[in-house]
């Protein structure tokens, strides 16, 4: 994650707070069953002008959790990372 995210990070302030962040796989593979699987697959959203109240996790269990609901497709997705 450092090696990945980190350097977008920093270069953020170059982007004047407008850069956002997605993370996801391209499907889930629990550590439960060390396989992929039809579940639903988990995903993180950056966005600097959104400020959250509390600290969120990015993993399987946090993704079920998540305030985002369950996103149907990639449409949906792109629909709510771009809005």
């Amino acid at each position: 994650m450092a090696k990945i995210v980190k350097p977008f990070l920093k270069a953020e302030k170059d982007f004047k707070n407008e850069l956002v962040i997605g993370v996801l796989p391209d499907h889930p593979t629990p550590c439960k069953i060390r396989t992929h699987s039809a579940d639903p697959v988990p995903f993180a959203i950056f966005n600097p002008s959104i400020k959250l109240e509390v600290s969120r996790k990015y993993s399987e269990l946090s993704g079920k959790e998540g305030e985002c609901g369950l996103i149907e497709n990639g449409e949906d997705f792109m629909n709510l990372f771009l809005s």
